[in-house]
């Protein structure tokens, strides 16, 4: 802990400090060429191959920027920015006279804890890809929905009763068990993922690692290690072959296209 603190002195100098700058600076460059609409939603793991200037950096894929505002920005262009700048100021409008015409301490307490932990995921998508984490882009827009103030100037009690909400508690329970599933599902397919991949870190023969690579990245296309040590199993395993038969043997140059 104490190492890590003691990087505050000199933020910028350290390693990771100046992949980031080194990040944003392609991504600046990525958008300048597309400055109106952007590359497309999506588009930044494939567009910034053409930008990446980092040291080392061709057996290394890069699928963010480091920086949700600047990703967005290469994306969309400035008028993605503009739409999300929009929503944000009519939103931080609306919460905020909430919080300073709110009566009771209890819901202006609430207001202000849940503004605390929208601003942090905000801050910390300034140097990571925080809202392309589906976890935390839930949390955030959560928060952000239970935030809104209600459209009548006197909000008025609910009772929680079964028989006065019966049907807002079955939405609610059906949101709930709708979006467990959802997540069950992915978090299964990661898991998997992860399980494939760790069987592939303890085989031996090549057909055991391109088999277990492959449901590696079935189960989390995603994943961009998986991706290239599967692209580099392929290149590998395709030099081999073409020094052990120099080329003579049609069906090796067959087999040796295949892995390219």
């Amino acid at each position: 802990i104490s190492s890590r603190l003691s990087t505050l002195k000199t933020p910028f100098s350290t390693a990771s400090a100046q992949t980031r700058i080194s990040f944003w600076k392609d991504t600046l460059k990525m958008w300048n060429d597309f400055p109106l609409f952007g590359t497309g939603l999506g588009a930044f793991k494939h567009v910034f191959l053409r930008y990446k200037t980092i040291s080392g950096s061709g057996k290394m894929l890069f699928t963010h920027a480091e920086n949700d505002y600047l990703e967005t920005l290469a994306e969309t262009g400035i008028l993605g920015i503009a739409v999300l700048l929009a929503v944000f100021i009519v939103f931080s409008k609306r919460v905020f006279s909430s919080f300073c015409s709110s009566a009771d301490a209890g819901e202006a307490s609430f207001i202000a804890g849940g503004l605390a932990g929208c601003l942090a995921l905000l801050v910390c998508a300034m140097t990571d890809f925080v809202f392309h984490i589906p976890s935390c882009l839930f949390i955030f827009l959560v928060t952000g929905a239970m935030l809104l103030p209600s459209e009548e100037t006197h909000r008025r009690q609910v009772s929680f009763s079964w028989g006065r909400n019966k049907k807002g508690f079955i939405f609610l329970m059906a949101g709930i068990a709708a979006g467990a599933v959802v997540l069950i599902f992915f978090s299964v397919k990661l898991f998997l993922g992860q399980a494939c991949f760790y069987q592939y870190t303890r085989a031996a023969e090549y057909a055991s690692k391109e088999k277990y690579l492959k449901k590696a990245v079935f189960f989390d296309g995603h994943n961009a290690d998986y991706q290239y040590r599967l692209g580099m199993l392929y290149f590998t395993q395709a030099e081999r072959v073409r020094e052990a038969d120099k080329g003579e043997d049609p069906d090796v140059i067959l087999l040796a296209k295949k892995y390219f």
